[in-house]
Formats: structure tokens, sequence, C-alpha cells
């Protein structure tokens, strides 16, 4: 609102996530056949069968994808270090994972490296300064004739980005544009997106320059029981 990459697919990270909270575990896992493999791809960051399947604990070597969740920070110093074409491709097919209503996919991503427009989307507002320090900014857009949720879609699609970054050791931070007009209309001329595209918000990108504990929100008393 981290250092080099690991190997593996945030994607399959974000599968395996679904895969847990549907239910389908153990069906899934009946159907690989014993063995300590792994369920999705090689990645550290993913689960084996032991590790979420049918009761069993997790590895000690594995980072459970609550666990990535927690992590996920907004992270807003960035060190020199690029970030490759290939983790920026791992990002957006995670965000392009994200539901969207009727499947419509209205989602559209604009990744800028260039500085000198780096530096222009710094000065979006008052809190959009690290973009200038980043390796990469994106700006998350939605065609607003397409979908009447693109602002849900969009933000589903967001969240999907950041947590993918999370996965891969990258720090980000989620830059709100909309529902501010005078925003949207300064990202539009930077990045010359028509004017029937929404802009819903900025990520900047790069190697975390800081790092922050794990988060701990939760609040029993935002919780309630079949009434509120």
């Amino acid at each position: 609102m981290r250092g080099s990459a690991p190997s593996g697919s945030a994607s399959a990270l974000i599968l395996g996530a679904w895969v847990l909270l549907t239910g389908a575990a153990c069906a899934a896992a009946s159907e690989l056949g014993g063995g300590s493999s792994k369920l999705l791809s090689n990645t550290d960051r993913i689960f084996t069968r032991e590790s979420w399947c049918c009761g069993h604990e997790k590895d000690e070597t594995e980072t459970a994808m609550i666990d990535v969740i927690k992590r996920r920070r907004s992270v807003r110093k960035y060190t020199a270090e690029p970030v490759s074409e290939a983790e920026v491709r791992e990002l957006l097919e995670a965000a392009m994972a994200a539901p969207s209503a009727s499947n419509l996919q209205p989602w559209h991503f604009v990744v800028v490296r260039d500085s000198e427009r780096k530096g222009l989307l710094a000065r979006t507002h008052r809190w959009s300064g690290m973009i200038a320090d980043a390796a990469v900014a994106i700006a998350v857009c939605g065609e607003q004739t397409r979908s009447r949720h693109w602002v849900q879609d969009t933000s589903a699609a967001t969240e999907n980005l950041l947590l993918a970054a999370t996965a891969l050791g990258l720090g980000a931070v989620w830059i709100g544009i909309h529902p501010d007009r005078d925003r949207e209309a300064k990202v539009r001329e930077v990045l010359d997106i028509p004017e029937q595209i929404g802009v819903l918000c900025l990520i900047a990108l790069g190697r975390p320059g800081e790092h922050k504990p794990p988060q701990h929100n939760y609040t029993e008393a935002r919780i309630h029981h079949d009434r509120w």
C-alpha cells in the first residue's frame, strides 16, 4: 500500500493457495502418488503435499501461503539493483490470475522503466515520490466500458501482484490514484492512456531497501457471527 529472486513460479503459489482454500488438497494429492515430491513447481515458496494436505504439518523448510500474505508490507525504499523482465512477467501472470466479474478481465498494465517518466509519475501526488527510486513502476488500469466492476477486478489483480512480489523477494507499494480525477488525468498524460481507461493505482517496485516485520492486524472486535 525483498535480495535476489528465488526460482519458481509466483503463479503456482497463488494456485497452491486456491487448492488449499477450496478443500481440494487431499483429492489433488491422491492423484499425484506417494513420495515427498513437490506438488506444484520447484520453488521453496510452494507447499509440498506433506505441508498442506490431509492434516500433515508443513515442512520447516517451506514457506506457507498464509505466511506470504502476512509478510506482504508496503515497501517504499529500494536498492539500485534491477528487476528482471522475467520477474515482471511472473508478477503480471500472477496479477492476471485474479478473479473478475463474469471473467471479463478488464485489466491493463503499463510497465514503466524510463527514468524520465518515473520522475513525472513520482510527482503525481504527495505520496508517490518513491516511484523515482523504484526499478519499475506499474500503472494498473481497467476498461471502464468493458466491466462496471473494473475497480474490484483490478484491485484483486493488484493484490495478487503484491503477494507475488513478496514471494519473489521484491518490495512494492500500492499508490492510490482512483477515484481522484486529477490524479488519473496526470497519469493518463504521462503514460498516454486513453480517456476511457480507468487508472486504479500505481505500483512502485524494486529490491527492498527496507525490511518490515510481518503483519499481525487480526482484531476480534471486527468479527461478527451470523449477524452484526
